[in-house]
């Protein structure tokens, strides 16, 4: 596998900023010198294993090749990385093959390696109620967004007579997006009315439809509905 390109990755979209909310990163206003990843956002991975724990932290186990945005527009990309959901941190590699996690704000994720099983998913990030999580995208749009929540989470069983046994496993779990606000998935489609711009257009198709606010499907309809109803400001 390459390891990141040099490492030299030129930021596209340059803002006037000098700093961003949240970074230590400051930000030219015009295009300079080439930027190393490693110097810009970087910092070394202290060693750690999870041996004797049974299934992974990661998204995948192996690199896989994506594009980021990071800070707003600014992008890099073609960089291998490993998304550790139970740490809750992105992983890549220098080109000294020395593992490294990013520390700058990303803000999307989007998988472009053919060999990836989530080739072409895009993940966002850095949501006010939860910062760090990784959030997959489903259904896109202006008004509302669908999105999958993907954790890993450590668990341990000691079953009688036995040493306590570890493992990871992974969760998930449907979110609507409106309004700058999350809105956790509910069999009860009245506990997210407050995601609706138009409450009453969206509780009236989802009785006509008989929609369940837990079921994906259900879900994907009722954001397309609500990105296009025409009385949707």
């Amino acid at each position: 596998m390459k390891s990141v390109i040099g490492l030299v990755m030129l930021f596209s979209a340059w803002q006037a900023a000098a700093q961003t909310p949240g970074s230590n990163v400051s930000v030219p206003a015009r295009s300079g010198p080439p930027l190393y990843l490693r110097d810009l956002f970087s910092t070394p991975l202290q060693p750690k294993t999870y041996a004797g724990i049974e299934g992974t932290p990661f998204l995948e186990d192996s690199w896989v090749q994506a594009n980021l945005k990071v800070d707003g527009n600014r992008h890099i990309d073609s960089i291998f990385i490993k998304m550790n959901l139970y740490e809750k941190k992105i992983h890549f590699r220098n080109e000294g093959g020395e593992e490294m996690v990013i520390t700058m704000n990303v803000n999307e994720i989007r998988i472009t390696d053919s060999n990836s099983t989530h080739r072409n998913a895009v993940f966002l990030l850095g949501f006010e109620q939860d910062r760090n999580g990784f959030f997959q995208l489903i259904t896109n749009g202006k008004k509302m967004k669908l999105l999958k929540k993907i954790s890993v989470y450590k668990w341990e069983t000691k079953p009688f007579g036995e040493e306590v046994k570890r493992r990871f496993e992974i969760t998930e779990q449907l979110y609507l997006f409106a309004n700058d606000r999350l809105y956790e998935e509910t069999k009860n489609c009245l506990s997210v009315a407050t995601a609706f711009l138009e409450k009453d257009d969206a509780l009236r198709y989802i009785s006509s439809n008989g929609l369940r606010c837990n079921k994906l499907a259900d879900l994907v309809k009722l954001v397309e509905f609500m990105n296009t109803a025409s009385k949707i400001p």
